[in-house]
């Protein structure tokens, strides 16, 4: 799917950061988050004029140049609470290096963030690796192409700010989560271990377009079993009520973390109550074996891990 929204000129509600460059990071301590530009470009100042609900993402070819190194990617906003968001970062991503080199992933990494009219945040996009580095060195973006040329795949920050009536709901775990024996063919809700499952239930007012995305690091501990992420809405009339679906690659490497990102849009109807989750299964019969979602934790012997996301936005309602 390919989703393009208008946005006036003179709306001021998004604001993005992007750069053509290659940045290496050299013996990161596994814990130290650091600017991935250290110029500034991959940074924005936003001043929301009312209060109002961030839609904040980063998308980043990463890889590694040594095999056993993963790649973490994260959101910092220096005006948030420290004690809510340890050192600033808002939410994060791990993309798998440990078992491949010279192998970008196309990592996508999304929170939403309430912002207050009249303050001004400073949002930028760190790294690090996953584990202490030492002789060792991350990159972002990939190429260059053209290949005569000095410009590598874009590194992009994007800040939308969504109006009341656009305001998105979204639904955040900072569990890990398992799936054990999956069949390869019947989706399982992606439900933590107290047996939560993410999900959102709501009645539009008024049927809308809405944008529906997850956000969530997939991993296997087992060589040749993949990860399936889908979107389940109900009512609806797909098969399996599954509306949109993406595989995270496991089949060359274990505990290697990919950023997945699932999203579609769909028509919803006013007044009828809908239930949406995040749902989940192995690519194939996985008997006696196990797929994985959320890396870390992060900070180190903490209970959180990489935040999984469930949101949904609505557009055009009438």
């Amino acid at each position: 799917m390919l989703t393009a929204r208008l946005v006036p000129v003179s709306d001021g509600t998004v604001q993005s950061a992007l750069s053509t460059q290659q940045y290496h990071l050299a013996g990161s301590d596994g814990a130290i988050w650091q600017d991935i530009d250290g110029s500034g470009i991959l940074s924005l100042a936003v001043t929301p004029a009312v209060d109002s609900t961030a839609i904040v993402s980063g998308n980043v070819d990463l890889w590694t140049a040594t095999a056993g190194y993963n790649q973490d990617i994260g959101i910092n906003v220096a005006e948030v609470d420290p004690s809510i968001y340890p050192g600033n970062i808002v939410a994060w991503k791990e993309s798998g290096g440990w078992a491949g080199t010279f192998s970008p992933n196309a990592a996508f990494i999304q929170t939403v963030l309430p912002l207050t009219h009249g303050v001004s945040y400073h949002i930028k996009l760190q790294w690090k690796a996953n584990k202490n580095a030492r002789g060792a060195s991350i990159y972002a973006g990939a190429g260059p192409w053209p290949s005569a040329g000095t410009a590598y795949s874009p590194s992009r920050l994007t800040v939308q700010l969504a109006p009341a009536t656009e305001r998105p709901l979204t639904a955040v775990s900072y569990s890990q989560f398992v799936l054990s024996n999956s069949d390869g063919n019947t989706w399982a809700d992606l439900r933590d271990s107290t047996g939560t499952p993410l999900s959102l239930t709501f009645t539009p007012t008024a049927s809308c377009m809405t944008i529906i995305s997850g956000n969530v690091d997939l991993w296997t501990a087992n060589a040749g079993i993949n990860q399936d992420i889908g979107i389940y809405v109900s009512p609806w009339s797909s098969p399996g009520n599954i509306v949109a679906w993406k595989e995270s690659g496991g089949y060359a490497g274990t505990f290697s973390p990919n950023a997945a990102f699932v999203q579609t849009t769909i028509e919803l109807t006013g007044g009828t109550p809908y239930t949406v989750k995040l749902v989940w299964k192995a690519n194939r019969n996985a008997a006696g074996k196990s797929i994985f979602a959320a890396a870390g934790p992060w900070p180190t012997g903490a209970a959180a891990f990489s935040p999984t996301r469930l949101a949904a936005q609505f557009k055009a309602c009438s």
